[in-house]
């Protein structure tokens, strides 16, 4: 004989049972409406179509970099040529620049005289101390 509790327990599980039945239906439903009508077919043609694609740039990207009817050590001379002109044009340019007063110090002299002058000011600076603190 059954009691009322495992009545009550399979009543329940039959509840829980058609709550989990309608929730993955609905979700079986939304997921068809999310990939609106792709199929796996339709999908394998769509790679097929990248996979063309990709190769056929790939031979355009080949095809371009071939050379024009210049073998490779004669572009690699005039190139070189090229540059050694460009160099000689920029050194030809350099002989017209005229260089200003230097900021730098122009010997040791100088560099003497900044010396002594920051110690008479470290000097001037350490009684101006002392002065206030005996005030």
């Amino acid at each position: 004989m059954v009691n009322n509790e495992e009545m009550i327990a399979k009543f329940e599980e039959a509840a829980l049972n058609v709550e989990v039945f309608q929730a993955q239906k609905s979700g079986a439903k939304n997921l068809k409406k999310a990939y609106g009508g792709i199929k796996p077919e339709d999908i394998d043609e769509q790679i097929a179509d990248i996979q063309e694609t990709m190769a056929d740039a790939e031979d355009i990207s080949n095809a371009l970099a071939q050379p024009l009817g210049m073998e490779d050590d004669d572009f690699e001379d005039d190139l070189l040529a090229l540059e050694e002109e460009m160099a000689t044009e920029d050194m030809k340019d350099l002989d017209n620049v005229k260089i200003g007063k230097s900021e730098l110090p122009a010997g040791k002299e100088e560099v003497a005289n900044e010396e002594e002058a920051t110690a008479e000011s470290d000097d001037e600076l350490a009684a101006l101390e002392k002065e206030m603190i005996a005030s």
